[in-house]
Formats: structure tokens, C-alpha cells, sequence
């Protein structure tokens, strides 16, 4: 069915993240202070940690509004799928049923549906995070210092022409299809076994 959350570790990024960076703030004025606390400004300090804080508090109700929007977004649409492929095979003629077997029709309906779920609502969502966090991270780097953005950028660039060289391209593909057939063809024999 629905695939687990694992996403209770997962790295904040964003305003949550900006604001959660006045803990190091705080750090600066406490070792600033040190050995003598009187000149520690503790109303500043205060400020920072009310900033941490709210960053802290401003990310769980960001991810809390992620969650719950990215899952109904995909339970919406696998209804609404779902609904759509039993209306269609209601309009296949008898002898499609008998020549594709129920267990590959079941398959259609239980497994392949489903795995939409963890796309819409998971997948989707990271991905998203995921590319604007590197955007945010090099924007960033390049107004500190272009040489820095500029290397960082070159990195960026490396590690994605890795990723496409060592993804497999046809081969892989061809493994993924024969793997999704045999899926299919054991899902059917089992249910037409039963």
C-alpha cells in the first residue's frame, strides 16, 4: 500500500534553515563575551533564540503542510485512476479479459496504481526540495564569492554527467521490462492458480 514515511530525519532547507542558523549567532556573542559575561548582550542573544526557535517552530508547520497537501494531491489521484481503469476494462470486450488473464488486470489495479502514491506524495516532494536546494546553495556561494560559486557550479555540473553515465541507459531499461513482465505473468498465473 502506502510506502513508510522516512522522512522523520529528513534535512530542512529554506527560511526554516536561515532562521535556525541564530544558534551560531548565539555562539559568536557567548565566545565574544568570554571570560567576562557582564558584556554578554543578553537581550540580543534572547532575540537570536527567539529567531532559532522560530525557525525550529516555522519548519515543522511547513512539513506538516507538505505532507498533508502532497498526500491528498495523490489519494485524489489514485481514485480518480482507479476509477478511470474499471470503467475502461467494463468497455474491453470478453476476449481481452480471457487473452490478458485476471491477475495482470489485478496487478494493473493493486500495484501499479498504488505505486503512484509514493511518487505523488513522496518522491515528488523531495524532488522539488531537492533541486531547490542546490539553487539556493549556489546563489548563495556566488554572492560570497563568484570563484566559489563558480567551482561549486562545476561540481553541480560533474556529479550529473556521473549520474547519467553510470545509470545503465537501454540495458537497464530492458532489465526493468522484462523485470515488470515477469511481475505481471507471475501475478496471473497466481491468481488463475486460486
Amino acid at each position: 500500500m502506502a510506502k513508510k514515511e522516512s522522512q522523520d530525519g529528513k534535512s530542512k532547507k529554506g527560511l526554516p534553515r536561515l532562521m535556525e542558523l541564530a544558534i551560531y549567532f548565539i555562539i559568536q556573542e557567548i565566545v565574544g563575551a568570554y571570560p567576562d559575561f557582564s558584556t554578554l548582550d543578553v537581550p540580543k542573544v534572547l532575540g537570536y533564540g527567539g529567531l532559532a526557535l522560530g525557525g525550529v517552530l516555522l519548519n515543522v508547520l511547513l512539513c506538516t503542510a507538505s505532507v498533508e497537501l502532497s498526500h491528498i494531491a495523490a489519494y485524489g489521484t489514485l481514485y480518480q485512476c482507479k476509477i478511470n481503469y474499471v470503467s475502461h476494462i467494463t468497455k474491453l470486450p470478453l476476449d481481452y479479459h480471457l487473452k490478458m488473464g485476471s491477475g495482470k488486470l489485478r496487478k494493473v489495479m493493486d500495484d501499479n496504481i498504488e505505486s503512484l502514491e509514493g511518487f505523488i506524495a513522496h518522491d515528488l516532494p523531495n524532488m522539488i526540495s531537492a533541486f531547490v536546494a542546490p539553487v539556493v546553495m549556489l546563489v548563495l556561494v556566488f554572492i560570497v564569492d563568484w570563484r566559489f560559486g563558480l567551482a561549486t557550479f562545476v561540481g553541480i555540473i560533474v556529479s550529473f554527467l556521473m549520474y547519467g553515465v553510470t545509470s545503465g541507459g537501454n540495458k537497464t531499461k530492458k532489465l526493468m521490462e522484462d523485470y515488470q513482465t515477469s511481475l505481471e505473468d507471475m501475478s496471473n498465473a497466481s491468481v488463475e492458480y486460486i
